[in-house]
């Protein structure tokens, strides 16, 4: 899930476009895109409850890309240069591993409200997950777009990479300990459909606040939010992390920068007392679950606690086990 006036991703997850006023079915999302194009979009590519997961990968409609090259290309040139990737026989393989490392209660609700997985070469960061509506039904359902890049990487490499884009190079970076030896795509894949699964069982008040052009949405607390999130992008003052509102990961938006290296102390001394899995969890409530569960399943996987560290050269200066504190334990309660 993805943010334009909060960070991109996302999920970051897909962007949000928050700037926008008012919620008028000719206005638009993710760039071009109209409530009308989500109905479309549900229409010509439909669930298939049939089909396995893993073979709803197809070439992204066109006027899709180019939505997303005109929302993305407006911070970072990069988004010129996003291309249709149609994975090789060895990539849909490793797809098919991680559809099967999903929890089983989540492969289940994605049989039947996934339509499409989308690769697009260049995409500046992981993926975006995205929602279409039934024009009969108002029923909503969803896409998820990915980055090719995510194949052949680790998943604590990007995980790494991720966070590190947000600082300038110096004495610092951020470390994760006990990530299980997984693709990056296996991360990803639990990050973008964990914002489906919030769509779906709203463990967070909303995904997307632009989701009421259509119906309207409740913004009251639920147990995972409360007393930690103030609203959507904006943590409560007992929680929220310096810096912040300056988080840029990936170096979507060029003109922001990065943030002074030597930052890196203060942020993870108060991290240390915050509820947050990864600094990107701090930008929304959704990013926030979304980490939240995908590192829950990693760890499960490797059955050791995940590490989040701050070093120096290679000494560990700040060591946090995010997961193990009694806020995050009654957490946990809500993704089960």
């Amino acid at each position: 899930m993805r943010q334009f006036n909060i960070q991109r991703l996302t999920f970051i997850p897909f962007i949000l476009l928050i700037t926008l006023a008012g919620c008028q079915n000719n206005q638009t999302i993710n760039g071009d895109i109209t409530l009308e194009q989500r109905k479309n979009i549900e229409q010509q590519m439909p669930v298939q409850t049939s089909q396995p997961l893993y073979e709803r990968s197809a070439a992204i409609p066109k006027a899709l890309l180019q939505a997303w090259i005109a929302a993305d290309s407006g911070l970072n040139p990069i988004a010129l240069s996003y291309q249709v990737y149609l994975p090789s026989i060895a990539e849909k393989s490793q797809l098919k591993q991680a559809f099967q490392a999903l929890p089983h209660q989540w492969q289940h609700i994605l049989q039947h409200k996934l339509t499409r997985i989308f690769f697009v070469e260049n995409l500046i960061g992981a993926g975006i997950t995205d929602w279409v509506i039934n024009r009969q039904t108002n029923e909503r359902f969803y896409t998820i777009m990915l980055n090719p890049r995510l194949f052949h990487t680790s998943a604590k490499i990007w995980l790494e990479y991720r966070a590190n884009s947000m600082f300038s190079r110096g004495d610092y970076h951020i470390t994760y300990a006990n990530i299980p030896n997984v693709s990056a795509l296996t991360y990803a894949l639990l990050h973008e459909t964990a914002h489906i699964i919030d769509f779906e069982k709203r463990i967070t008040p909303v995904v997307d606040p632009l989701i009421d052009q259509y119906k309207p949405i409740n913004l009251s607390p639920t147990p995972f939010t409360q007393n930690i999130w103030q609203d959507y992008a904006q943590p409560t003052q007992n929680y929220d992390v310096p810096y912040r509102n300056k988080f840029n990961a990936y170096q979507l938006n060029v003109k922001r920068g990065v943030i002074d290296n030597q930052k890196l102390p203060e942020i993870f001394v108060n991290l240390v007392n915050r509820p947050f899995v990864s600094l990107y969890a701090c930008l929304s409530w959704a990013e926030d679950y979304a980490d939240f569960a995908a590192f829950h399943y990693l760890q499960t996987m490797n059955k050791m606690p995940l590490r989040l560290q701050l070093k120096k050269g290679k000494e560990t200066i700040v060591d946090i086990t995010p997961l193990k504190t009694s806020t995050n334990q009654k957490r946990l309660l809500n993704i089960q």
